[in-house]
């Protein structure tokens, strides 16, 4: 078992996660942490106003990771720019308050920044509870989507194949690939790239 946060003040990797009135998950999710050593990293927790208990549940359950309590719902976006000022590590883990590592997951993606300069971000294959994979990456969507999953069209086609490639439905997600994106629910990425390309948009609905 590691510790969720390196005590030299050093981490290589900053986790963030936001959490809003759901405490049993974030629970579940520091527990996963703790179970996935080879790196040193801290976490930052962002309670997004949940009034649920949660940042007095982490307090004691995992008095190593850092809150940072809201007092106003602001949403995900505005939650994890919250905690860049904050963040220590090389790299930053931005994962959803539902989600459980797996062991060596936060190796695997540390290795992928570390060994390929060429990767802006790294998202791990992400499964349901039953352990069947959620499917979570995308291709560019041919303009045609908007209109094929509307009206008359959508009835006599539900599931188009021009929505079945967006959607990378013939991808096994057994191996490393290029996407256009993936879901936010878990990405690792360098520290620098804020930086580079800005904040998160609040203006996004989460």
């Amino acid at each position: 078992m590691s510790e969720l946060n390196d005590p030299s003040g050093r981490p290589e990797v900053s986790i963030v996660i936001v959490a809003y009135r759901a405490r049993e998950h974030v629970l579940r999710c520091l527990a996963s942490l703790r179970e996935n050593g080879g790196h040193s990293h801290e976490v930052i927790v962002v309670d997004d106003a949940s009034g649920d208990g949660t940042v007095e549940a982490v307090a004691e359950s995992f008095p190593e990771a850092r809150v940072v309590a809201l007092s106003v719902n602001s949403g995900l976006p505005a939650g994890r720019n919250a905690a860049l000022p904050l963040l220590k590590g090389a790299c930053v883990l931005m994962l959803d308050s539902d989600t459980e590592l797996t062991p060596g997951a936060l190796a695997s993606m540390k290795a992928v920044l570390d060994t390929r300069s060429e990767v802006g971000i790294v998202s791990p294959r992400l499964l349901f509870g039953d352990g069947t994979i959620q499917p979570s990456c995308r291709r560019w969507p041919a303009l045609a989507i908007p209109f094929m999953r509307r009206g008359p069209y959508a009835k006599l086609h539900p599931d188009p194949a021009a929505h079945r490639r967006h959607m990378m439905s013939d991808f096994g997600f057994d191996r490393s690939r290029p996407v256009v994106s993936t879901m936010g629910a878990a990405q690792m990425w360098r520290r620098e790239l804020p930086a580079l390309i800005g904040p998160y948009d609040e203006r996004i609905s989460s």
